[in-house]
C-alpha cells in the first residue's frame, strides 16, 4: 500500500495496525500553510496516537494535506493527501510518541480543513531512521534482556526516482528471520503489519534499491516478557 490512496479511504487494521486501544484524549487542529503541531510530544513515558483524521471541508479548494513525524528535530515519514472539498483520509497506526517526539500538520493552499487525532499513555516505543543507498540501516535493536513484539511498520522513498526499498529482521548472529520489499514512487509510503516478537539483539534494518537514494522508517513496537 502506497500514500497517495484514494480520497475517503480508511487504511485499516487489516493493513496497519497495532495492539488494540481505546484513545481516551483527541487533539484537534485547523490547519493553515505552515507546520503546526498536531499530537505534541509528552512530558514524561509514551502517548500511542491511534487514528488519525483529516478532513477538507471547504467548499471549493483542492489542496495536499502534510502529515509528518519529527524527533528531536528531525523530520520522519511524510505523508501526502490531495483533498478535493469534503474528502476525508483517515490513517490508522499505532504511532507512540516519546518526549523527544511529535507529529505536525499543514496544508498546500489555504482552505478550511480539520484534522483529529486520538491518543492513549500506553507503554512500548517506536524506532526511526532517514537511510541513503544500498546499505542496511537500523531502525530498531532490541535492548538486552528484552524482546519486542512489533506492531506496525512505515517506510517511505523520500527521493525523486522510483525505486525499491527492502526491510529485514536479523536476529543476534545475523540471520536473516524475516524479509520484504516494495517499488515506491517518489514520495509513497509503503504501510504493513509487522507483527513479530524478536529477542535481545535482534534488529529491523532498511535500505534503498540504488546508491545516494533516500528513504524514512518507522516501526512501532511493545516491550514483552523476555
Amino acid at each position: 500500500m502506497t500514500v497517495a490512496i484514494s480520497p475517503d479511504q480508511t487504511i485499516k487494521s487489516s493493513e496497519i495496525k497495532g495492539l488494540a486501544a481505546v484513545p481516551n484524549n483527541s487533539v484537534y487542529l485547523t490547519p493553515t500553510t505552515d507546520y503546526a503541531s498536531l499530537v505534541a510530544a509528552p512530558a514524561s513515558g509514551v502517548k500511542r496516537v491511534n487514528q488519525i483524521v483529516m478532513k477538507n471541508i471547504d467548499a471549493s479548494v483542492t489542496t495536499i494535506f502534510y502529515l509528518k513525524l519529527v524527533v528531536s528535530a528531525t523530520d520522519y515519514i511524510v505523508i501526502t493527501i490531495q483533498l478535493a472539498p469534503g474528502e476525508k483520509f483517515i490513517l490508522t497506526f499505532p504511532w507512540l510518541l516519546d518526549s523527544n517526539s511529535s507529529i505536525q500538520a499543514k496544508v498546500g493552499a489555504s482552505c478550511d480543513g480539520l484534522i483529529e487525532a486520538g491518543t492513549i499513555v500506553f507503554p512500548g516505543g517506536m524506532g526511526v531512521a532517514n537511510f541513503t543507498g544500498t546499505d542496511w540501516e537500523d531502525v530498531v535493536t532490541v535492548a538486552a534482556s528484552s524482546a519486542y513484539a512489533t506492531l506496525g511498520m512505515l517506510i517511505s522513498n523520500s527521493y525523486t526516482a522510483t525505486q525499491t526499498v527492502s526491510l529485514q529482521v536479523i536476529d543476534d548472529e545475523s540471520t536473516v528471520m524475516y524479509s520484504d520489499s516494495k517499488t515506491l514512487s517518489p514520495g509513497a509510503v509503503w504501510g504493513f503489519d509487522l507483527n513479530l516478537v524478536m529477542d535481545a539483539g535482534w534488529k529491523i534494518q532498511v535500505k534503498h534499491g540504488a546508491a545516494s537514494y533516500t528513504g524514512s522508517a518507522v516501526a512501532s513496537y511493545l516491550e514483552v516478557p523476555a
